[in-house]
């Protein structure tokens, strides 16, 4: 395959192989140059993945566990209900708690990340940078969310810890490469 030299350069057109290497290496490098900017996308993203252990715990733990539904008229009310009984909790109670948790951790939590994705698209950081970041956070969310809602050991705990920090390097990092590209 024959490339034309650019006009006013006076080098020889080059030549490339033909061949599935070369072929699959321009689409990546084709693809990855154009990337569209999917970033302000996973700030709604963002918001759902907050809300669904709510969603998991009023319909999958709380209401199966009681044998009703989910009565909705006071929320907090029953959070703080169940999280001061003297009694032991019931395995359904204590992982609808660490549900209310992981769901209160995204609310504090996706601010930070909404004004990351903002100040990386403000400075015009990469879309594949900013893409990889954004849902790189998402997907620590989701581990996050998995981990805390199901894991009751202190041992496991860490790995919902070690979930939530590497969150938190990612809207960090978009954060800092946005201030540096303003300065």
């Amino acid at each position: 395959m024959m490339h034309d030299a650019p006009r006013g350069d006076k080098t020889q057109p080059k030549t490339t192989q033909h061949g599935p290497t070369n072929y699959i290496s321009f689409l990546l490098s084709a693809t990855m140059s154009n990337l569209n900017n999917y970033s302000i996308y996973a700030i709604p993203a963002a918001w759902v993945l907050c809300f669904a252990p709510h969603v998991y715990a009023t319909r999958a733990v709380f209401a199966k566990s009681q044998g009703k539904e989910w009565d909705n008229s006071s929320p907090r009310y029953l959070v703080q209900k169940i999280s001061s009984k003297t009694t032991e909790l019931t395995p359904a109670e204590a992982m609808f708690l660490r549900a209310a948790g992981a769901q209160q951790n995204g609310f504090e939590n996706v601010a930070l990340f909404a004004v990351s994705v903002l100040a990386g698209n403000v400075a015009k950081l990469p879309a594949s940078h900013l893409n990889k970041l954004a849902f790189g956070y998402l997907a620590t969310r989701v581990v996050y969310n998995f981990l805390y809602i199901n894991i009751s050991t202190n041992e496991g705990s860490r790995l919902r810890s070690a979930s939530f920090l590497a969150g938190i390097i990612c809207c960090m990092t978009l954060i800092l490469q946005a201030g540096a590209k303003f300065n």
